[in-house]
C-alpha cells in the first residue's frame, strides 16, 4: 500500500479529473533521490490508464543523452497512431530520428531557421500532436534535473499551454540538485 503520500496522489487524482474535463495543468513531483517519486508517479499511471488517458512517459539520463533526449519516446508513440503533416514530420524529426520508420514514409529535413526559430517550430510541432489526441493525455517525465535546457524550454511552452486542454504534464526531479527548477514553469503546481 502506498502510505505517508495521501494528500499528493490524491491532488495528482484531482489534476487527472480536471484534464478528462479539459482543463490539464502542469505539475512537479519534487524530493530527494529515494523518498518516493517513481512510486508516486506509477500511482498516478495506473490511475490514468484505468481512466482511459493516453499514458507516455520519458525519462532523463545522467550523462550522455541527446537534445530532447526526455522528450524521445513520448514523441515517437504519439508518432505511431497519428498522422502528422510532411512539415510537421520534418520538424520533429529532431527529436524522433527514427520517425521514417515510424511513420512509413520518407521524412526531408525542415527548411533552415535560426536558432530560436528552429525551436519554436519544433516546440509548436510537438504542442499540436499532442493536441491531436482525442483521449486525455498524461505525459510522466522522470529526473529532469537532468535533461538539458531545451528539454526543459520544451517543457516549460507545454506547461503553460496545457490549460485549456486535455493534457497534464507530470515532472519529477530531485529538488537538491536543482532547487530552481520549480520557478521556471509559471503555474506548474507542486
Amino acid at each position: 500500500p502506498f502510505i505517508g503520500r495521501e494528500r499528493e496522489i490524491e491532488e495528482l487524482y484531482a489534476a487527472l479529473r480536471a484534464a478528462g474535463d479539459g482543463q490539464g495543468g502542469m505539475w512537479w513531483v519534487a524530493g530527494e533521490s529515494g523518498v518516493g517519486k517513481a512510486r508516486l508517479l506509477d500511482g498516478v499511471r495506473a490511475r490514468a490508464l484505468v481512466d482511459g488517458f493516453i499514458v507516455l512517459g520519458g525519462q532523463a539520463v545522467d550523462r550522455g543523452g541527446s537534445p530532447y533526449h526526455v522528450w524521445r519516446l513520448v514523441v515517437s508513440h504519439l508518432l505511431l497512431w497519428t498522422d502528422v503533416s510532411q512539415a510537421d514530420a520534418e520538424v520533429l524529426k529532431q527529436i524522433a530520428p527514427d520517425i521514417e520508420r515510424l511513420s512509413g514514409h520518407p521524412v526531408g529535413d525542415p527548411p533552415l531557421l535560426d536558432p530560436e526559430g528552429t525551436q519554436t517550430r519544433l516546440m509548436l510541432a510537438v504542442e499540436a500532436l499532442l493536441r491531436q489526441q482525442n483521449p486525455p493525455v498524461l505525459v510522466l517525465l522522470e529526473d529532469v534535473h537532468w535533461a538539458g535546457s531545451e528539454s526543459i524550454k520544451l517543457l516549460a511552452w507545454l506547461g503553460q499551454s496545457t490549460s485549456p486542454s486535455r493534457i497534464l504534464l507530470v515532472a519529477s526531479f530531485r529538488d537538491d540538485e536543482m532547487p530552481g527548477l520549480v520557478d521556471s514553469i509559471a503555474g506548474a503546481r507542486i
